[in-house]
């Protein structure tokens, strides 16, 4: 088993954390923008599905008025000429209540209403009531499609697509993370290779540098030498840019905001996966959410032209 530094700890020392790949999926799974942002847009159509159930149930609505108070003076001329200004008090109130059901059968609905009024006039102490009992109304469109029909087999397309999706962007997620993760293992290595190079160029640079006093190396050697030194430490630096720019989109896009992140685990085995051809295509029109869209595109139009025209697309 093979651990790769990561992230050089600075000072005093401290307890290094070594995170697996299976770890660092979890992690990115639970506190990444881009598994937030899934989780979101999952719960929306998940709500919106709810919305469009609740809307095929008796709805019950409740209207009403109970304090609409006004006082205001009216002006009365008097016999000598005069105006006098008599105060006016009065309230109106009133209560009702609406509970409908759509049709589903043919696209309209059925509503019973029943409401309650009720006038005072403060002044004159006079109070009057008025209202129905109930009253019968069935709204039913003549001339256009019934929209409850095709609700019914868009809208579960719709949730199917959103859950679909949602797999389908936690894969994504989790192919972005192995991508990360050994990226920046590769760039660990790389830094490692690189210092290892630099370090062994200033060793033989030290032994040809003894040797050019007893006269059994030459100038040009040395020169080269330190040519390559030179190149080494721009690789190391190269190298050591790279690593700290793997690290950070790793640490980024999982979400990660511990500081003391520190160590990779390299996976001792790969899980072995056989899958065919055909496997491979029945598990994509089974799971794949672009086959809904191209599925709902080839009847959706049509039917509905047929609706509002009575003519049929060929």
């Amino acid at each position: 088993m093979f651990i790769l530094l990561l992230i050089p700890v600075l000072g005093h020392s401290q307890e290094k954390k070594v995170y697996s790949l299976s770890e660092m999926i979890a992690l990115a799974i639970h506190n990444s923008a881009s598994a937030k942002l899934a989780n979101s847009t999952r719960q929306t159509i998940a709500w919106s599905f709810e919305n469009y159930k609740a809307t095929l149930k008796p709805q019950v609505v409740i209207t009403g008025s109970l304090a609409n108070y006004t006082k205001e003076y009216s002006k009365i001329s008097q016999d000598d000429g005069s105006f006098r200004f008599i105060p006016i008090k009065q309230n109106y109130s009133n209560l009702g209540a609406i509970l409908s059901q759509s049709i589903l059968a043919t696209g309209g609905d059925l509503s019973l209403t029943t409401n309650m009024s009720r006038f005072d006039d403060f002044g004159n102490r006079y109070k009057q009531y008025s209202g129905s009992l109930y009253n019968l109304v069935i709204n039913q469109p003549l001339f256009a499609y019934n929209r409850f029909k095709w609700q019914k087999q868009i809208e579960p397309l719709k949730m199917q697509e959103g859950e679909k999706a949602f797999v389908q962007e936690m894969e994504s997620l989790s192919d972005n993370i192995v991508t990360y993760f050994f990226d920046a293992i590769e760039a660990s290595v790389n830094k490692k290779l690189a210092i290892k190079n630099l370090q062994n160029i200033q060793h033989l640079y030290t032994i040809e540098d003894r040797r050019i006093s007893l006269g059994t190396t030459t100038k040009d050697k040395i020169l080269q030498l330190k040519l390559k030194i030179l190149n080494s430490q721009q690789d190391l630096q190269k190298s050591n840019v790279d690593f700290k720019s793997a690290v950070y989109k790793l640490k980024a896009y999982a979400g990660i905001k511990d500081t003391s992140l520190a160590d990779l685990l390299i996976p001792e085995n790969l899980p072995a996966m056989q899958l065919s051809v055909d496997q491979a295509i029945a598990a994509a029109k089974k799971t794949g959410r672009n086959l809904l869209p191209l599925k709902d595109a080839c009847w959706k139009p049509k039917a509905i032209w047929k609706a509002l025209t009575g003519s049929v697309i060929r």
